[in-house]
């Protein structure tokens, strides 16, 4: 019930990327909101895949950098406002990189890619939207927000030919093209089998917080939309 809704997504874009040969080709993945369900279920499934010339970063706050750590998920963790400066940061020129957005925070976007902005730099593969996780349900804008903004911007410094262009990931969309690429059992086991090792490797990574009633789950919808809850928390109405 807590990964369910989010599993899939993370689980049939993780497909996407090995299927079309993204991650093969590439060095690191970085993945902003390291500490949201969509974010460390998408690096759990690269993980599972085994690429080990493949490693796997998270973004994310301050205050979630411990938990992110803690799950063992990402071979490094890196802080929103430090990552710039960090040497961990895959940015060589060696480097080819998969940014995977899961915040759709438009400012971040920019950061990151300015990143790769020098002709010294290493290359952005591929730049992939994969949520909003940063915009509360008060906020005006649209889902078009990110995109938008992190497509169009340019740095104002010198910069390699390449800018990087943001594309979005529709889970819907691909598994239809999966249907006309696989047999139904096919994926029906394979989703079988992934879940089966995500109810066993799961254990331990959030704590568990049940609720009933509505005023209960009034009070958590609260919290959570207020950011008053910490990414360690699972609720379960």
């Amino acid at each position: 019930m807590l990964y369910r809704p989010l599993f899939w997504t993370s689980y049939w874009c993780e497909d996407y990327l090995f299927s079309s040969l993204h991650l093969s080709g590439a060095t690191a993945v970085v993945i902003s909101s390291a500490s949201s369900k969509t974010a460390f279920l998408l690096a759990y499934r690269i993980r599972k895949r085994s690429l080990r010339s493949v490693k796997v970063f998270g973004l994310t706050s301050e205050k979630n950098r411990e938990f992110v750590r803690k799950l063992g998920l990402y071979d490094e963790v890196l802080v929103y406002d430090t990552f710039a400066f960090s040497l961990l940061f895959p940015a060589r020129k060696t480097d080819t990189v998969i940014y995977v957005d899961v915040a759709g925070n438009a400012a971040l976007n920019q950061r990151v890619f300015a990143q790769f902005a020098s002709p010294y730099a290493g290359s952005l593969s591929l730049c992939l939207s994969l949520g909003m996780t940063t915009l509360s349900p008060s906020d005006r804008v649209g889902s078009e927000w990110g995109l938008r903004e992190a497509s169009t911007a340019k740095p104002s410094q010198p910069m390699s030919p390449f800018w990087p262009i943001m594309e979005s990931f529709f889970m819907p969309e691909w598994l239809a093209v999966r249907r006309k690429q696989l047999p139904q059992k096919v994926i029906v086991d394979q989703q079988n089998a992934a879940w089966t090792d995500l109810i066993a490797d799961c254990q331990g990574w959030v704590r568990i917080k049940r609720m009933s009633g509505a005023n209960a789950v009034l009070s958590a919808y609260v919290e959570m939309s207020s950011g008053q809850t910490d990414a360690q928390t699972g609720f379960v109405c």
